[in-house]
């Protein structure tokens, strides 16, 4: 099996200049072209986001399984195809992606209503859903408007100035 990056418009430039550290799969080739064109090179091109079985076929075709999403792929890569593998991530896969990698901020111990948010009250943590960690200076000096566990991705509706706390 051949493992194909494949290029379109939609596409950002981390993915384009190194796809295989963005996405953490090692791809025989990149194609950057639509996946049309792409397509011609194959007597048949099956989409595969539903397949959970690779497809069968006789000799003398040459064929490639279509994925966009990343669950897919990792499927696609435990079955042992016959063929090549394109994938095309979808918006929802660059989505997800970018989340895993994406440094959030986290309470780093309990915090309770009324605390005052310092930079030992706050920690890191890689793919979360909190606030981003260019943000930190944002939430630095706000009061808790209620108690949090250790942990706890930090939003912007968990905390606010002073103001906030005498309502």
């Amino acid at each position: 099996m051949t493992l194909i990056f494949v290029i379109d418009e939609t596409s950002g430039d981390t993915e384009i200049s190194a796809p295989d550290r963005f996405w953490n799969h090692k791809f025989d080739s990149v194609r950057d072209e639509r996946t049309r064109p792409v397509a011609d090179y194959y007597d048949i091109v099956i989409p595969a986001n539903d397949l959970f079985e690779p497809p069968q076929f006789g000799p003398g075709l040459t064929v490639a399984v279509l994925c966009t999403e990343i669950d897919v792929l990792e499927r696609f890569l435990t079955l042992g195809l016959d063929g090549d593998l394109l994938f095309r991530p979808s918006a929802v896969a660059r989505l997800d992606r970018y989340r895993e990698r994406r440094k959030t901020l986290v309470a780093s111990r309990i915090l309770s209503f009324g605390d005052r948010i310092s930079e030992s009250d706050v920690g890191e943590e890689k793919g979360g859903a909190g606030i981003s960690v260019e943000l930190k200076s944002t939430v630095l000096g706000q009061f808790v408007l209620y108690d949090l566990a250790k942990g706890t991705s930090l939003d912007f509706g968990m905390f606010g100035a002073w103001e906030e706390m005498l309502k």
